[in-house]
């Protein structure tokens, strides 16, 4: 066996082996990435279902029924409603929670604690 042999099938064996590594680390991100997207989904699920609830059970209570509702925003957060869901969306990913109700009179939401309260039928928050 020669010398230029032995560095040759070295340098082989080190190129196969980074290769490996670079292949790993693609993995490794990729996870990452699905794991985040996940985290903000389960986050905007446990925001748009809380906030749903609390406005249907304000609904179901009748006139002058309050609850308070703390919005714990980690992060870029927009809560909108439309006609009788709330949508909460995270990052790239999006929750939807079910109202019983289309009557709402809402203003933007960010981290803090809101008031909600059944005024005749209509649910006034903020």
């Amino acid at each position: 066996m020669k010398r230029a042999q032995v560095s040759t099938e070295f340098l082989l064996v080190v190129i196969a082996l980074l290769a490996m590594l670079g292949v790993g680390v693609l993995i490794f991100e990729g996870q990452q990435n699905i794991l985040a997207y996940q985290a903000d989904l389960d986050h905007a699920t446990l925001v748009a279902q809380g906030l749903a609830g609390t406005i249907n059970a304000v609904h179901h209570g009748g006139n002058g029924t309050s609850m308070q509702f703390a919005l714990e925003s980690r992060g870029d957060m927009e809560v909108t409603f439309q006609r009788n869901y709330v949508q909460v969306r995270k990052n790239n990913a999006i929750a939807q929670a079910p109202m019983v109700t289309m009557r709402l009179n809402t203003t933007s939401m960010a981290s803090g604690e809101y008031p909600i309260m059944n005024s005749e039928g209509v649910i006034m928050i903020g």
